[in-house]
């Protein structure tokens, strides 16, 4: 059981440093996007028509 444990907390740790490598490059795109003055126009939830199916 400690071997498993172990084993968890190892990949915990690597699971950490992963979403720490992917906030990292995501806020270094964003950065980018702000400093280059690129808009992108996203759509707005309340303004998509109904569905007509």
């Amino acid at each position: 059981m400690q071997v498993q444990n172990e084993q968890l907390r190892a990949e915990n740790e690597q699971m950490k440093a992963q979403v720490k490598t992917h906030d990292d490059k995501m806020n270094m795109i964003l950065q980018a996007l702000a400093m280059s003055g690129l808009q992108i126009q996203m759509p707005s939830p309340d303004l998509v028509p109904p569905s007509t199916s």
